[in-house]
């Protein structure tokens, strides 16, 4: 079934609405597609909140398409325009591609999992997810591909709207990659704060950054695939990570923290990065172990149960295997909630 309105927006009155595809993981197979061609704020999103911010949205399952990265203003595919922001919003399995912005969050316990943010971007100030506000924010278990040039800020960016800094933002076992040629970051690549803003409580562990590019044309901005506080009162730590094949070095600026990291130098082993497998094909030298929830990989193994703590985004000796649903409901337009 095809749902399609004149102006391409679908309203919904919303508290604890839950939106449920079903099947689908990675970039394929999700039982319910919304895909906007709206330029416009509002109909540039596939899911927009306006006046009330949605309270209790739970996305699985979706694929959620805005136009390829064009440079618009108001192409933010998950948009939760609505300042203070949403509460206990949970987006897992779904696979987020093209617009600005993938996912402006501006609120609290927010949950971003399993999910795949793939070729965003398309000017300055874009960003894969674009944390403004947030207080309590998870992303976990993610893919994240391409920030489209040029000028793109920065994988994630944490923002102060209103006087709100960002406090608890918790980054843990993602891929952050690059497989397009004109992918480029203008800051810090995995994650910074711009313009002096602060930034608390940041927590990013067993992550793995492969192949990032860095700015475009090369010598602009900064060159570093690392991570930036921007502000000497930002709180950071930086914790068994993976950088590797990245254009540049990572920094560390307004980090308080940064130990147990590989940090470009090479050396590690992966199953097929080609093929976008980043599972280890040998163990690591030892990271430091870390409380729950941080002690599980994004296959559900126990990290450390061998004795030794690997780094990055997968536990050596993890293999995972996912079964491909095709078909399902397909929507045109943008889900609103007003």
């Amino acid at each position: 079934a095809v749902f399609s309105s004149t102006d391409s927006v679908f309203t919904v009155h919303m508290v604890n609405l839950s939106i449920d595809g079903i099947t689908g993981s990675g970039a394929s197979g999700h039982g319910i597609k919304l895909t906007t061609t709206g330029t416009l704020q509002g109909s540039g999103a596939t899911i927009y909140s306006y006046n009330n911010a949605p309270d209790g949205l739970i996305l699985k399952h979706l694929e959620l398409e805005a136009p390829a990265p064009n440079g618009s203003l108001e192409n933010f595919n998950v948009d939760s325009h609505v300042w203070p922001g949403a509460n206990g919003t949970l987006i897992s399995y779904c696979y987020i591609h093209g617009g600005l912005v993938g996912w402006l969050s501006t609120g609290s316990n927010e949950i971003i999992e399993h999910s795949v943010l793939q070729n965003i971007g398309g000017q300055q100030h874009s960003e894969m997810i674009d944390a403004a506000n947030s207080q309590n924010l998870t992303i976990r278990y993610n893919v994240l591909e391409n920030l489209v040039c040029c000028d793109g800020t920065t994988y994630i960016e944490p923002q102060v709207n209103g006087g709100t800094v960002p406090n608890g933002i918790y980054i843990y076992g993602n891929i952050f990659k690059a497989t397009r040629s004109d992918e480029a970051t203008n800051n810090p690549s995995l994650l910074s704060s711009t313009s002096n803003e602060q930034v608390l409580n940041v927590f990013i562990y067993n992550n793995t950054i492969y192949g990032l590019h860095g700015p475009t044309p090369p010598g602009a901005g900064f060159q570093d695939s690392g991570v930036r506080g921007d502000n000497a009162g930002s709180t950071i730590t930086v914790r068994n990570n993976i950088w590797q094949a990245n254009t540049y070095d990572p920094g560390f600026q307004s980090v308080q923290v940064q130990d147990n990291n590989i940090l470009n130098t090479g050396g590690v082993s992966f199953v097929n990065t080609g093929a976008g497998d980043f599972h280890l094909a040998a163990a690591t030298t030892a990271g430091v172990a870390l409380a729950s929830p941080y002690n599980l990989d994004p296959d559900g193994n126990v990290r450390g149960a061998d004795g030794t703590w690997d780094r990055g985004a997968f536990e050596f000796g993890s293999v995972t295997t996912t079964s491909k649903v095709s078909g399902g409901l397909r929507m045109v337009g943008t889900v609103r909630i007003p």
